[in-house]
């Protein structure tokens, strides 16, 4: 409220009206959004090497370790960085 009683009034012309113009936003399915540049593509593709390159024995180790289970694999994070 005090923000309005300081705003100058010229400021405010006009704001009444804006909620009544614009339709509100609609949620999206995932569907209905794609990806069209280049780098955006780029990063999905690389995105998607990464995940399917992770071995499943480093991203199931420590569960079987918490288990008791052999948990072989490497730790997550203990090697190099892939360039």
């Amino acid at each position: 409220m005090t923000a309005a009683l300081a705003t100058p009034r010229f400021l405010m012309n006009g704001l009444e009206d804006v909620g009544e113009r614009q339709a509100p936003l609609k949620q999206l399915d995932y569907g209905d959004v794609g990806l069209t540049s280049q780098l955006h593509n780029q990063q999905l593709a690389e995105s998607v090497s990464v995940l399917m390159g992770l071995s499943e024995d480093s991203l199931l180790k420590p569960f079987r370790q918490m288990c008791g289970q052999p948990a072989p694999g490497d730790e997550l994070g203990a090697g190099r960085l892939r360039d």
